[in-house]
């Protein structure tokens, strides 16, 4: 280390990771490398590749996790592998791979995928494929999305979703 670098790590409060979080991230990266599909597509490729382009008249930035060959890969983390269809419906992961895909504007030869990396025991992971009629559905949806924040911006107007009262 230079002396520069200790000067700035004796003014730091705490380590950066713990020696669990370490431990943990270890063992993540241990289910990556082991499957062999996953650590294929991370071999070579270009990490955090950002894009800005307006879809819809709106303005937007995506943010690549991996660019590799005419395709991209979402890296994800999840408790359990068991959950993640799940998980990725309900955290709007679709949504936001078809943006990633909005962007190249058909640049793509290959569907994207999700690397889902487990963050505890028995650490898996695994590469889901997007089928592209799922994929052409979200593609919509954002486009649907994107058009009503533009309207809502242009309106100066943005009305809740909710219904006003929910009965138990």
């Amino acid at each position: 280390t230079t002396k520069r670098h200790d000067e700035w790590r004796s003014k730091q409060p705490s380590s950066v990771v713990t020696p669990d979080e370490w431990d943990t991230l270890l063992s993540i990266y241990g289910g990556l490398i082991d499957n062999p599909e996953a650590s294929e597509i991370l071999r070579d490729g270009a990490p955090e590749a950002v894009v800005r382009l307006t879809i819809e008249d709106v303005a937007c930035q995506v943010r690549y996790d991996w660019l590799k060959d005419g395709f991209f890969a979402d890296l994800k983390t999840t408790r359990s592998l068991d959950g993640f269809r799940r998980d990725a419906l309900n955290y709007g992961y679709l949504d936001q791979l078809a943006l990633y895909h909005m962007a190249a504007e058909g640049e793509f030869s290959r569907p994207p995928v999700f690397i889902a990396c487990e963050t505890q025991f028995p650490f898996r992971c695994k590469v889901y494929a997007v089928p592209p009629a799922l994929l052409m559905k979200h593609c919509e949806r954002v486009r649907g999305i994107l058009r009503t924040y533009r309207q809502c911006e242009a309106d100066m107007h943005w009305p809740t979703t909710l219904v006003p009262l929910e009965v138990f």
